[in-house]
């Protein structure tokens, strides 16, 4: 999956290049830039080799990041967040990793708390609140 992140990244940064000015205009990442990030694992990188993740050491991981920031910023960024999300695999129950990673594209999309709110009832949970950005959540 990961042979070289950091060659990936390059790879996929020429891609980035020629996608910035339309991901700068629509706040949306391109079918093509979507795939090339599932497709490369730049958004499993620091995801255990359990859950189908890279697990690569932090310093290749750092230099795979710039390098996909020479391509384009909001990518990067968004690659960074989906990463920090997939720390938190090793600490889930086994199970819930698995039905949250299981699926390569599936992400962890997190942004500022606005005083959201959430409580057990019977059946659920119920959940109110207001959710203004989320870095990864399109």
């Amino acid at each position: 999956m990961l042979s070289d992140a950091v060659t990936e990244a390059i790879q996929v940064a020429k891609l980035l290049a020629t996608k910035a000015d339309e991901i700068e205009r629509t706040r949306r990442f391109p079918a093509p830039v979507n795939e090339a990030l599932v497709e490369s694992g730049m958004l499993r990188m620091l995801l255990p080799k359990m859950y189908g993740g890279g697990e690569i050491e932090p310093g290749t991981y750092l230099r795979a990041v710039i390098a996909l920031a020479k391509g384009d910023g909001s990518v990067a960024w968004n690659v960074f967040v989906a990463n920090s999300a997939a720390l938190i695999a090793p600490f889930l129950p086994e199970a819930s990793a698995r039905l949250i990673f299981d699926d390569p594209a599936a992400l962890i999309a997190w942004g500022p708390p606005n005083g959201q709110g959430a409580k057990v009832v019977e059946g659920g949970y119920l959940i109110n609140g207001t959710w203004d950005f989320a870095s990864g959540c399109r």
